[in-house]
């Protein structure tokens, strides 16, 4: 009798609904003129209840996230198409789209878009420090470009003092690049002074794409 009773007990619980994935993680390779990457990911309620797409939301500004309706009867397929603007992005970007449904209980379900992103352009070190009162010597931006492409530094420029107008940006010397292998540059950097200390920032930009052109950010500070 006794399993006659658990098992009783087993089809006296209702069926849960729920959304099944057909992935939640998904990878793109993409180009090197692409602006934004799309991902699908579709899914089923596979419950034996209608289900209730309550709330999407992403980790990024960059990334959004938007489906066709908000209620999904059981058996009944949907999918949700993300999109991510690459901006000035490069390298890997991982981001997140959370996904807040109820069907019987309430569930959240998260998925991954990973976009890879061509690396046009690398600086280091990203941070050239002075300490104030120390002697001003020169001090030197290695940038890495990649040489399946047809990228050449066009300039470099330090903007001025975080938390100030526009000016001073001379107290700095630049050097115009220099190649030092397939693809390799090094730009010095040369403070007129440290007398005073200061945190600017500064570019590398390039030429290519044409339309897009790809640029690296660096940090100067004299502390």
């Amino acid at each position: 009798m006794r399993p006659i009773c658990l098992l009783a007990l087993v089809f006296a619980l209702p069926l849960q609904a729920g959304l099944e994935w057909k992935t939640t993680r998904i990878v793109v390779n993409a180009g090197i003129d692409d602006k934004q990457t799309t991902a699908i990911f579709p899914f089923t309620n596979t419950g034996e209840e209608p289900v209730t797409i309550r709330d999407i939301s992403t980790t990024c500004g960059c990334t959004t996230a938007a489906l066709d309706k908000r209620v999904y009867l059981p058996g009944e397929a949907g999918a949700i198409t993300a999109v991510f603007d690459h901006g000035d992005r490069a390298g890997r970007n991982s981001k997140t789209i959370r996904v807040v449904a109820t069907g019987g209980e309430t569930k959240t379900h998260d998925l991954e878009l990973t976009v890879d992103i061509p690396t046009l352009l690398r600086v280091s070190p990203m941070l050239l420090r002075w300490r104030v009162g120390e002697a001003p010597a020169p001090k030197v931006l290695r940038v890495e470009t990649d040489p399946n492409y047809p990228i050449s530094i066009k300039e470099t420029v330090i903007g001025p003092e975080h938390g100030r107008g526009a000016g001073a940006a001379s107290v700095f010397a630049v050097s115009e690049p220099v190649q030092v292998g397939e693809g390799v540059y090094e730009i010095t950097v040369t403070p007129v002074d440290t007398a005073q200390p200061t945190n600017r920032g500064g570019q590398i930009k390039t030429d290519f794409p044409a339309d897009s052109p790809r640029f690296a950010n660096f940090w100067i500070r004299i502390f």
